[in-house]
């Protein structure tokens, strides 16, 4: 919330944004950790499901974050992901 100007400056939708943006986050990350953990990614020449689906939750978050941008006037500094 510090890099939307802090609890005060954040508006309703912006606080669901950050919200979903953090579930969406835990699930990409619980989800590459259970890749990682597999003993093979590929399965009768392709790749499992699971590898092919990874990056949808980024693809999520990533929407989450520029409707936040869209939203707001002022400029979006989505840094807390990074970690």
């Amino acid at each position: 919330m510090a890099d939307l100007g802090g609890e005060g400056e954040v508006t309703a939708a912006e606080r669901v944004l950050v919200e979903e943006a953090a579930k969406a986050r835990i699930i990409a990350q619980a989800v590459g950790d259970y890749i990682l953990r597999q003993e093979t990614l590929v399965r009768d020449g392709k790749f499992l499901d699971v590898v092919v689906q990874h990056s949808a939750p980024f693809g999520n978050l990533g929407r989450l974050c520029w409707s936040g941008s869209a939203w707001s006037a002022r400029p979006a500094r989505w840094t807390w992901w990074r970690s």
